[in-house]
């Protein structure tokens, strides 16, 4: 499809992609992982952050698991 306009792409384009989810950094048993919040204490794993292999093999922080936490933020 061709679109002839005088308008620059980010105009014609602005608001067909969804903004991303707010996400927030948290420590879940002594890791720290980016979560999407999904309710009050609990999130949805978006990243873990974290040097050490074993942490990646781990299904409780892969990516899409909903974890829960205390207060303690980053």
């Amino acid at each position: 499809m061709i679109l002839w306009t005088p308008l620059p792409i980010e105009a014609v384009t602005e608001g067909l992609e969804p903004a991303p989810a707010a996400t927030m950094e948290v420590r879940v048993r002594g890791r720290l992982v980016e979560v999407a919040p999904v309710g009050a204490g609990a999130g949805r794993v978006v990243r873990l952050h974290s040097t050490d292999p074993q942490d990646y093999l781990a299904p409780s922080l892969q990516p899409g698991a909903v974890v829960r936490w205390d207060l303690d933020l980053v």
